[in-house]
């Protein structure tokens, strides 16, 4: 079973199911296509989730259920520990229920009178204070909308939506990167042979392969990975050229008795750092699009999710 059957078999969120997943109470078989991480599950998977699921409905923390799944010796403490936890908060519902129950909808009711009064029954009563959730939210909670939306799931859908935040950005700055990039090739290729033809070709290839990329095209995402690599090893081949000192040709010059004299022509100090610094910048900037394509998750995913 993919993902989708196993959520609608089991009634669980795709969120709730992947986080028991990463915590280890669910052990599905996984394997990897088009660079990203897929789960297969079977029924014994499924039943792995219908035991969690009512645990959870039974308001037992991630912790508590794998320690119970991990060592079963343990049930017993676990389960002691979470009959004094739900006595405890039966009673600090029951006093709250007992106390709001002397307001009337006469009274001039207000956040701050209500808390008064509970604060005055618990001071009564002697209990401590307490730091959990609010009273309402406890009574109002729906068990099966806690175990979707738990700060476990929350702060695993913040790290994912953030991942794809950036990488949703990365691809823009990409995107205008490489258009300056071929803008700045078509230039020089018309002003130095001045084929317009070669000019409408790069032009035409650039939209075609940004168009595919943000389509998520596994094709243009390769391409794009090539022409980087490729990019690298050409600029760290020609960074020997652009070096102070550096050969750049040879003059010849002919007198009158047809002796034939020959100069080195070398690179200028001054204008040899500044070449060779733009082309390690280029080459890291080429090093950094291809980590980014080929490796980091909240792009690989933005794309995944362009593709489907």
């Amino acid at each position: 079973m993919k993902m989708k059957e196993i959520c609608e078999r089991s009634g669980l969120t795709e969120r709730a199911v992947r986080l028991y997943c990463e915590r280890g109470l669910v052990h599905p078989e996984k394997y990897s296509e088009r660079g990203r991480e897929y789960l297969v599950f079977s029924d014994h998977n499924l039943r792995e989730l219908a035991i969690v699921s009512e645990l959870r409905h039974a308001d037992f923390s991630l912790d508590e259920i794998a320690l119970m799944l991990e060592r079963p010796e343990k049930c017993g403490d676990v389960l002691a520990g979470w009959r004094g936890r739900v006595t405890e908060q039966n009673q600090r519902l029951t006093q709250a229920k007992d106390k709001l129950a002397e307001l009337s909808s006469h009274d001039q009711l207000s956040a701050e009178r209500i808390a008064e009064q509970l604060g005055a029954k618990t001071a009564t009563h002697g209990a401590s204070p307490y730091h959990g959730e609010t009273f309402a939210e406890f009574c109002e909670r729906n068990p099966w909308e806690e175990m979707e939306y738990s700060a476990e799931i929350l702060e695993i859908c913040a790290r994912e939506e953030k991942r794809e935040r950036f990488g949703k950005r990365f691809l823009i700055i990409y995107c205008i990167f490489m258009a300056v990039t071929t803008l700045f090739s078509v230039v020089i290729n018309l002003l130095s042979s001045g084929s317009l033809l070669s000019a409408v070709v790069s032009i035409a290839v650039f939209i075609l392969l940004i168009t595919y990329l943000l389509r998520g095209a596994a094709w243009a995402r390769v391409v794009a990975i090539i022409s980087h690599i490729f990019g690298v090893f050409s600029g760290l081949w020609r960074i020997q050229d652009l070096l102070p000192g550096a050969r750049i040709g040879i003059e010849y010059e002919t007198s009158m008795d047809g002796t034939v004299t020959f100069t080195e022509q070398l690179m200028p100090q001054g204008l040899g750092i500044f070449l060779t610094t733009l082309m390690v910048i280029a080459v890291a900037l080429d090093c950094a699009c291809i980590y980014m394509l080929w490796f980091h998750k909240g792009v690989k995913d933005y794309l995944y999710e362009r593709s489907l």
